[in-house]
């Protein structure tokens, strides 16, 4: 079933992304900073709306094949598009220039612990670890729903929280913490669980989706007031931050199931277009800012509200086209479970 709201708060998810992205280096960065935290919410989303589809396909004939098939027709495309650009132009192109010697990585989704081991060396592509972190999530979760009970899973899932806790805890440092899967798995794993915990009990999930926003919100000021993450990231801020975003997250977006002001709020037309088309924006937005900023950086600097605009609407622009002249091809392949 799809739920409009919900592509209201995937765009949310990357217009936080975008404003974190093309505030930097200019004065409102330091209010912007957690802008990062979009792909936070994106992991929620993915972890919700995945493990959702997965408990309510186990049981039909395809499952995992016909998953695997939806997700690789709606991922692949454009992904491996921008690789073999990449690659194109990686002896034209100074910027692009480690890219052979590392191309195994991105055609594996592995990337991330490439970055996790040798730090940002991946300009302008170094955006792709949540894409790695996602795809990964796509191989093994599906056959775990297909082994374990729901409350199994729910175990599973705190279990996997809590090692990401200590992983970040006994070694919190950046880009480690941020991009290896396991240290930052928190937002997938929550999703995860309220899809599940909503299909044992929906009714109490509902009921007490307020307390939990109330509790979320406390704990996410707290650690903004304590932690002052906009200043730096503190190492109290790598240890416990993710998990506290992902669960503020989380409790949105159960909240956002249930209350019907905030459905209307989240299903407002701009909120959906940049939900619709966030893939896209994430992928190429990315590649586009920082190859601006490499060849046309002093430019830049004293043209940011102009040059960023640019990089903003032409990442728009040509996520559009690739919807909807490139990527829809391939979508109206995805199969369907028996009886959809």
């Amino acid at each position: 079933m799809h739920l409009r709201q919900l592509d209201g708060l995937r765009g949310i998810a990357i217009l936080l992304v975008l404003v974190s992205h093309l505030s930097t280096g200019t004065f409102l960065a330091p209010f912007l900073k957690l802008g990062w935290t979009g792909v936070d919410l994106f992991f929620v989303l993915s972890g919700f709306l995945i493990t959702g589809i997965l408990l309510d396909t186990k049981n039909k004939q395809g499952y995992y094949r016909i998953f695997i098939t939806r997700r690789v027709l709606r991922i692949f495309p454009i992904y491996y598009a921008v690789l073999l650009i990449c690659l194109f132009l990686s002896t034209q192109l100074s910027i692009l220039s480690w890219f052979p010697n590392y191309q195994f990585y991105f055609w594996t989704y592995t990337q991330n612990f490439l970055i996790a081991n040798k730090g940002w060396i991946t300009v302008p592509l170094g955006h792709f670890w949540s894409l790695a972190i996602e795809e990964q999530f796509y191989l093994l979760w599906p056959l775990l729903v297909l082994l374990l009970k729901p409350k199994q899973l729910l175990v599973l899932c705190a279990a996997l929280l809590i090692t990401a806790l200590v992983i970040r805890w006994y070694n919190p440092v950046f880009p480690f913490a941020q991009v290896f899967t396991l240290a930052h798995i928190d937002g997938l794993v929550i999703g995860s669980a309220l899809a599940i915990a909503v299909r044992i009990d929906q009714k109490k999930m509902f009921q007490y989706s307020g307390l939990v926003l109330v509790l979320a919100t406390i704990l996410s000021m707290a650690l903004l007031i304590i932690v002052k993450p906009w200043r730096e990231y503190s190492t109290s801020f790598i240890r416990i931050g993710f998990t506290i975003i992902a669960f503020f997250y989380g409790a949105v977006l159960l909240f956002a199931l249930k209350n019907e002001f905030l459905k209307k709020v989240l299903s407002i037309k701009p909120l959906v277009f940049f939900g619709i088309y966030s893939y896209g924006i994430y992928v190429y937005h990315g590649v586009l800012i920082n190859m601006a900023r490499y060849y046309y950086n002093e430019w830049l600097s004293s043209n940011r509200f102009i040059g960023h605009l640019a990089v903003l609407l032409l990442s728009l622009g040509i996520s559009y086209i690739s919807y909807n002249w490139f990527e829809k091809f391939f979508l109206s392949k995805k199969p369907v479970y028996p009886s959809q």
